[in-house]
């Protein structure tokens, strides 16, 4: 089974609440039963600062985001789980947590 898994946040790139808590365990437990699971996660600066290896997967012109949108690949932790952060500076810039 294929899964895309979005979210606002996710442990332990972020975490504000129970949802960090719950998409950073399912994903990593649904890769371990064998899904071919990839999360996606918006690039703020505390998850690019805590994902390691980043590596610029696509750049994009997007009209919501005047500086445009880059898409990294992370990795996180010892976990076999595919991260990617959405960099759009203009709408995940700033300081404190997502909300």
């Amino acid at each position: 089974m294929k899964i895309l898994f979005v979210s606002s946040e996710a442990h332990p790139l972020i975490k504000t609440g129970g949802l960090a808590d719950v998409a950073g365990a399912l994903s990593a437990a649904l890769r371990a039963l064998g899904c071919d699971l990839r999360l996606v996660l918006p690039g703020y600066p505390q998850a690019m600062d805590a994902g390691r290896k980043l590596r610029r997967v696509a750049s994009l012109p997007v009209a919501a985001a005047p500086a445009g949108v880059t898409l990294w690949s992370a990795e996180i932790d010892d976990r076999d789980l595919p991260v990617y952060l959405i960099d759009a500076p203009g709408l995940f810039d700033r300081p404190g947590n997502p909300y």
